[in-house]
């Protein structure tokens, strides 16, 4: 089989010429020598990086708002939730993930960073008086990704700063509230022509408590971002009767109770929706196969016990990824996992960490080493 490689075309000009030359050879030909093999040298370097970039996959890191265990994959017998079902049974199912910090922007700030917050400074929420923010010198995975010749996409909700750390290159339109027509805004990104993969955070406002409640009910509860009249773009709203969700056992089985996490429900449900949608684009488009597909929450359900709590129902997340490349489809994993693992084992779906070493590779290596702080103590 005749090798037709540039690597190949470069090792024949390399022997042609060194049969041609002698040690009389004219300036004229050693400059034109020259500026030949720097041609073939120039070429090579875009060569590499244009079958780099064509080899990596898109990733998109679907992200949920105080949202605990409840899907059917994990043994919801009552919540309809078919298209994160699906997703399970296509990919991996994790039972015991566990987030960091049981809040949502400190979460974040670990979601995409791979640092605890004691590391990457972002303790707490960023918004209003709160004023929480990483460290000027942290490098965040959308950053690192781009080093890595991906673009970077985020829609939704971010809550995490300086802007300037948690860089993304587009900053997509709509609401948080509705995943469906958000998927809608993702539709020109997934389908634009390029030769450099995508990275999409894609994160919802929903299942986050509202603090709106519904009224013309007896006990009030938060809408969890439901409406009554005219739904969400694209959604229809599954109701659930109070009498049938499922009460936790860490929570009282009362009425008013009930009535909260039908509403919780329904949100979950939309949330649902949304991600089919995402999903069909994706596949409309004919990316699905080559796309990382990691669905997760930034921590658990807010409700007494959970959220903000250091319990199991404000730290266990739901986590299910898909990997095209898998062979082995449905499985389900109980090791133990932490938002700590999630930009590092992102960075290695792109090809970024050094397969021995588990190191960043040098190209961006330079671009996270850590400012020296002055400590005390």
């Amino acid at each position: 089989m005749t090798n037709t490689s540039p690597f190949h075309s470069l090792r024949l000009l390399h022997s042609e010429n060194h049969e041609s030359v002698t040690h009389c050879e004219t300036g004229f030909n050693k400059k034109k020598r020259i500026a030949i093999q720097f041609f073939l040298f120039v070429f090579l370097i875009f060569y590499n990086f244009s079958s780099a970039y064509s080899s990596q996959q898109n990733i998109i890191l679907f992200v949920t708002d105080d949202q605990s265990l409840d899907l059917g994959c994990y043994g919801n017998k009552v919540i309809k939730t078919p298209n994160m079902d699906s997703l399970a049974k296509d990919g991996v199912l994790f039972h015991n993930a566990f987030c960091t910090t049981a809040s949502c922007s400190a979460s974040r700030s670990v979601i995409l960073t791979g640092l605890h917050n004691h590391a990457n400074g972002h303790y707490g929420h960023s918004h209003s008086y709160n004023k929480f923010s990483s460290h000027p010198w942290v490098k965040t995975l959308p950053v690192l990704l781009s080093d890595l010749g991906y673009r970077t996409a985020r829609i939704g909700k971010h809550h995490n700063l300086p802007e300037e750390v948690y860089h993304f290159e587009q900053k997509l339109p709509g609401s948080s509230r509705s995943p469906y027509e958000m998927a809608n805004h993702c539709k020109k990104l997934i389908q634009s022509k390029s030769d450099k993969p995508f990275f999409l955070f894609f994160a919802t406002s929903d299942p986050h408590r509202s603090r709106r409640d519904k009224e013309g009910s007896e006990f009030r509860p938060d809408r969890f971002g439901n409406r009554d009249g005219k739904p969400y773009p694209g959604i229809k709203p599954v109701i659930y009767n109070p009498e049938d969700v499922i009460v936790p056992r860490y929570l009282p089985d009362t009425l008013v109770c009930r009535t909260e996490l039908a509403q919780y429900y329904q949100s979950v449900s939309r949330i649902d929706q949304g991600l089919g949608r995402l999903i069909q684009i994706l596949k409309d488009s004919g990316e699905w196969n080559n796309t990382v597909f990691i669905f997760t929450a930034d921590h658990g359900i807010a409700f007494p016990g959970g959220k903000t709590t250091v319990y199991d129902p404000g730290l266990r997340v739901p986590f299910i990824v898909r990997d095209p490349s898998m062979e082995k489809r449905g499985t389900e994993n109980n090791a133990m996992i932490s938002f700590v693992d999630l930009t590092p084992t992102i960075l290695d779906f792109a090809g970024g960490l050094n397969s021995k070493t588990g190191k960043l590779k040098k190209p961006i290596y330079r671009n996270v080493r850590r400012k020296k702080i002055d400590t005390h103590g």
